[in-house]
């Protein structure tokens, strides 16, 4: 909570010790990833995202996005 995160499961609460060390780490749920494939790339100018917080966001052409064969996971970076 100190670095503003909040928590949400154990795994994720381990992930964010790891961010406060200087060592980032985001998880992935093998069985929730289509096509069992994952590929970094940028998608299309104003593409919508809803992010963790449930809100829906409109991506910039310069936004990296982790994304499984059919769709975008998770942006790629921090976000709290």
């Amino acid at each position: 909570m100190a670095i503003g995160a909040t928590t949400v499961n154990n795994i994720v609460d381990l992930l964010i010790i790891l961010n406060e060390t200087g060592q980032p780490l985001h998880a992935f749920d093998v069985e929730a990833i289509k096509g069992n494939t994952i590929i970094v790339k940028n998608l299309q100018q104003d593409e919508t995202f809803i992010t963790l917080d449930g809100k829906e966001r409109k991506l910039d052409s310069t936004d990296l996005m982790i994304c499984n064969a059919e769709e975008g996971m998770c942006i790629a970076g921090v976000f709290w």
